[in-house]
């Protein structure tokens, strides 16, 4: 396993989960309350910075509820720009997997496995934040505060 999944899966499920396993967690919530996936996609590339499950005007994540549109703006993810959001099939995620550190979405068989473990768990402790029940987040969002171009510039260089 490469060792910055080695060091995400060390970290917390917070950092884990929003630094390169979001793909795990939102498989994981769409396998357990079948919300759309979703892939924030640079146009015409295979960088993806972002899976999350969406419901209604909401994005799922390991964070819990938050407004898709806030999340896309904040991070200037906005489709028709330099990205898209894109409703996807688990089975078409796997397009986008790599097993070296290179842009996509990390999915060696162990970090896949110790990162959905971790996902599982973190969504029984916080049921209620991911089931709909309380459709807000567990704490004020990280991707919020306003995107740096330095930021941008990091996340289209190591992918999620």
């Amino acid at each position: 396993m490469n060792e910055r999944y080695q060091n995400l899966l060390r970290d917390s499920d917070e950092f884990l989960f929003l630094n390169g396993g979001c793909h795990v967690f939102a498989l994981a919530l769409e396998k357990q309350f079948h919300y759309p996936l979703v892939l924030i996609r640079e146009n015409g590339k295979q960088n993806v910075p972002h899976v999350f499950c969406r419901s209604g005007e909401f994005a799922v994540d390991v964070m819990g509820f938050t407004i898709e549109q806030d999340i896309l703006k904040a991070k200037k993810w906005l489709p028709h720009d330099q990205f898209s959001a894109e409703i996807i099939k688990p089975s078409e995620l796997k397009k986008y997997y790599v097993y070296t550190c290179r842009p996509g979405l990390y999915a060696d068989d162990l970090f896949m496995s110790e990162a959905g473990l971790r996902a599982e768990k973190r969504i029984a402790d916080y049921i209620r934040f991911y089931d709909g029940t309380c459709k807000c987040q567990i704490r004020p969002h990280p991707f919020l505060k306003k995107t740096t171009n330095a930021e941008i510039d990091n996340i289209l260089s190591t992918q999620n």
